[in-house]
């Protein structure tokens, strides 16, 4: 019995959209209004996405952020030469509904935190995969 909702076809499809290519497309339509302004574009992904780092389970959003971090690699090899620095985030285990009440950070603490790293990338941060205390994450 699959029990990480690998086995419906729709819903992961439905993921893969929310997590992945909205995103991307989004990052892609904005990144010409970002050019000459040193802007940032930042997708939140997740610790789960990283292949060197893969705890198993979680089939979809697994693979969803994966794809999005992918994507956005992607868009960081096109915004650096504009000038726009691209990074990915994980914003750690929060206390939300998905993550739980056993998650080791409140939702004001990660975004508090993930503020003052974008507040801190640069150019040469620009196609990384950030924890949110700027520490890098594997692939």
């Amino acid at each position: 019995m699959n029990t990480d909702g690998a086995g419906n076809a729709r819903d992961w499809q439905a993921m893969m959209m929310v997590n992945a290519i909205a995103p991307y497309q989004l990052g892609q339509a904005l990144l010409p209004r970002l050019v000459g302004t040193k802007g940032k574009a930042v997708a939140i992904s997740s610790g789960m996405a990283s292949i060197g780092d893969n705890g198993g389970g979680w089939v979809p959003y697994r693979t969803s952020k994966a794809a999005l971090n992918m994507a956005w690699s992607c868009l960081a090899l096109e915004a650096r030469p504009r000038g726009v620095t691209a990074v990915v985030l994980s914003p750690g285990w929060v206390k939300t509904r998905m993550g739980g009440s056993g998650a080791e950070i409140t939702s004001e603490q990660s975004v508090s935190d993930m503020r003052a790293l974008i507040d801190r990338l640069t150019i040469e941060d620009s196609g990384r995969f950030l924890r949110r205390n700027g520490s890098e994450l594997p692939w």
